[in-house]
């Protein structure tokens, strides 16, 4: 099992759950496989996937203190693998800074 810890304090995470909580729940949506890095266009957020059992995955991360918005094609039948919501096709996302958003593909 992966944990992801803040530093060595401690109150470790105390006070931001706000902010670790939902890019915990992305990260731990994701098999632990290896992900290779998809075109997308820009250096400030990047897009990885990786295919694991016969289901593909991928992930948005922003990798700036800075609000993103981009537009990404997912395939068909993506989801976000946090709150459901659908994702496949080409739509706009908008990242805010660090986030990390995972999707997997539903069946």
């Amino acid at each position: 099992m992966l944990d992801f810890a803040k530093g060595g304090f401690l109150i470790g995470t105390y006070g931001t759950e706000e902010f670790v909580t939902p890019w915990m729940q992305a990260f731990r949506s994701l098999p632990a496989v290896k992900f290779s890095t998809l075109p997308l266009g820009t250096d400030k957020v990047v897009l990885r996937g990786a295919r694991h059992k016969g289901v593909e995955y991928r992930y948005l991360v922003n990798v700036t203190p800075d609000d993103q918005t981009i537009k990404a094609t997912m395939p068909d039948g993506m989801r976000d693998a946090v709150s459901g919501e659908p994702a496949g096709g080409t739509r706009e996302f908008s990242l805010a800074p660090w986030e990390l958003r995972a999707f997997r593909e539903m069946k």
